[in-house]
C-alpha cells in the first residue's frame, strides 16, 4: 500500500461567496484550478479572450468597458451566481441601484 502525505488545499473566494467563482491550489503542486458555477460559464466564456476580458493569474479581469443588457446580468457575471443587480449594486452612500435610479418618463 502506498503511503499518502498530508496536503493542504487553499481555496480563494474571488467574489466572497462560497458558491461563486473560486480558485483552488493544492500544496506541492504548481497548478491552480478555477471553479466557475455552471450557470455562469457560458457568460464568462463569451468574454474571455475578447477585447473586454483577459485571464491573468487565475483571475478574470475586465480590461475594457463592457455594456451588459441589464444590471442583473452584470451582477451575475461579476458575482458568479444569481443576483439582482438592482439590489446588489450600491452607491458610495449605500443606496441600491433600485433606490438611486429614477427613470425619465
Amino acid at each position: 500500500m502506498r503511503s499518502q502525505r498530508p496536503k493542504t488545499i487553499r481555496i480563494f473566494l474571488i467574489d466572497g461567496e462560497p458558491d461563486g467563482l473560486r480558485t483552488v491550489e493544492l500544496s506541492n503542486w504548481i497548478g491552480q484550478a478555477i471553479v466557475i458555477p455552471r450557470n455562469k460559464l457560458k457568460d464568462i466564456k463569451k468574454l474571455i479572450g475578447t477585447e473586454y476580458m483577459e485571464q491573468k493569474n487565475g483571475t478574470f479581469l475586465f480590461i475594457k468597458d463592457y455594456i451588459f443588457n441589464s444590471p442583473t446580468a452584470a451582477a451575475e457575471v461579476i458575482l458568479g451566481h444569481p443576483a439582482s443587480g438592482w439590489e446588489r449594486w450600491k452607491t458610495e452612500k449605500g443606496q441600491t441601484l433600485k433606490e438611486f435610479y429614477t427613470p425619465i418618463a
